[in-house]
């Protein structure tokens, strides 16, 4: 069963399904033109950095879409900006200061990745097989349609989104 990420616009989440579950959510709120990204949280079974990834990068391309500035409350939102420097242009002047390091710097050993940001929900027990980029469900959903890169239209590396919801 594919991968599927939804704008519950009800609740205020993006929210990441696998195999027909639940797998996370981004809770956000907003103010105007302006995204106030404000944590992450996904099931403990589901924990995958991929799908962790996946969510980001559709919430973040959705903002490009909608024409919103995003404020990165969410620490694991901040990280995944630093890391993907074609999301930065989203983010206002005066919270580039609150990005954890240069966009163009890449992460050395040791260092913080997304996934150790995200709100972990659920038994430490139940654990599902680990998503990876080779996993069926993500091929899948990395061979819909691509999403560009906000800065230059071209499909980003790694992962891919489907489109935003009209």
């Amino acid at each position: 069963m594919p991968i599927v990420v939804e704008n519950n616009r009800d609740q205020f989440q993006y929210q990441i399904f696998k195999a027909g579950d639940l797998a996370g959510f981004v809770q956000y709120r907003m103010s105007g033109t302006e995204m106030w990204v404000l944590f992450t949280s996904m099931k403990r079974r589901f924990k995958s950095a991929v799908l962790a990834d996946i969510l980001m990068h559709h919430v973040l391309t959705d903002a490009h879409t909608s024409r919103l500035a995003v404020l990165p409350f969410c620490p694991a939102v901040r990280t995944f900006i630093a890391e993907h420097p074609e999301f930065a242009n989203l983010v206002s002047a005066e919270w580039h200061g609150r990005i954890p390091f240069p966009p163009d710097h890449k992460l050395e050993e040791g260092q913080k990745i997304p996934l150790d940001f995200v709100r972990l929900t659920g038994s430490r027990r139940s654990r599902l097989h680990e998503t990876t980029l080779e996993s069926d469900d993500v091929a899948h959903y990395i061979g819909a349609e691509a999403v560009g890169s906000p800065d230059t239209g071209a499909p980003v590396q790694g992962v891919a989104a489907e489109p935003a919801e009209g």
